[in-house]
C-alpha cells in the first residue's frame, strides 16, 4: 500500500457537519406510509475534504446525493469515472458499487445525503445517474437548500430529536434539494458537531455515512 493510499480517508475533516439517523427511526420511517415514500438517513457537509474518498464495494440500500460547491472531486459508477466541478451534483443509485472522492490539489466542499423511499428512483436510476449542472440564476433556491442542512443540526443542537421532527425535517430537505432549479452562491454550514441517539437509547452508526 503506497502513502497516498494509506492517506485517503472517508470522514474526519476539519468543520465537518454529520447526521446518521439511528436504525430504529430509519425503519420506523420505511414502514409508516407517510414518510416512507421520501426519507433521509444521512446528512453532512464536508469543507476542504482533503484526501476524501469514499469507495463502495458491497452496495448500500440508500441513494446518495452529492453537491459540490468548491474544488474538485469525481465519482466512478460502472468503471467510468466522472469528473465533478464547483456547482455541481450528482446522484448514485443504491444497490451498486460505487466510489467517489476529492481532487488531491483542490478538495471538494461537499453538501451530502443518503436517502430512500419509493419514490426515491424517480431522482435516479442506472441510466439516468449523472451529473447536473447548478447555473446561477435570478430565481435560484440554492442559499434555501443550504439553510435547510442549518436548519436539521439547528434542531439537533437544540436538543429537540424527536421522531416527528426529523421525518418533517427529512421531508423538507428532501423535497428542497432534489428539485430541479438553477443555484446561485453558497452559504456555509455554521451549526457545531452532534451526535443523536434515537428513542431506543441506540447510539447512531456513522460508518455508513459520508
Amino acid at each position: 500500500m503506497n502513502l497516498i493510499s494509506m492517506a485517503k480517508q472517508k470522514d474526519g475533516f476539519l468543520g465537518e457537519q454529520a447526521l446518521v439517523l439511528p436504525p430504529a427511526i430509519v425503519q420506523r420511517m420505511k414502514t409508516d406510509p407517510a414518510t416512507s415514500i421520501l426519507y433521509i438517513t444521512d446528512i453532512g457537509y464536508y469543507p476542504k475534504a482533503y484526501n476524501h474518498f469514499r469507495e463502495r464495494e458491497t452496495p448500500i440500500d440508500q441513494y446518495v446525493f452529492i453537491y459540490c460547491t468548491e474544488g474538485r472531486g469525481w465519482f466512478s459508477l460502472d468503471g467510468q469515472k466522472h469528473p465533478v466541478v464547483p456547482n455541481q451534483y450528482f446522484i448514485l443509485p443504491a444497490g451498486l458499487p460505487h466510489a467517489y472522492g476529492a481532487d488531491e490539489k483542490e478538495p471538494w466542499t461537499i453538501y451530502w445525503i443518503h436517502f430512500g423511499g419509493t419514490l426515491a428512483p424517480l431522482y435516479c436510476t442506472h441510466r439516468t445517474c449523472r451529473l447536473t449542472d447548478i447555473k446561477p440564476g435570478m430565481h435560484s433556491r440554492i442559499s434555501y437548500r443550504t439553510e435547510l442542512f442549518e436548519e436539521i443540526f439547528r434542531v439537533l443542537k437544540l436538543c429537540i430529536p424527536s421522531l416527528f421532527g426529523i421525518i418533517a425535517l427529512s421531508q423538507r430537505v428532501s423535497g428542497g434539494f432534489f428539485r430541479a432549479s438553477s443555484g446561485r452562491r453558497r452559504r456555509s454550514c455554521k451549526c457545531s458537531y452532534s451526535l443523536y441517539e434515537g428513542e431506543s437509547g441506540q447510539e447512531a452508526d456513522f460508518s455508513r455515512a459520508g
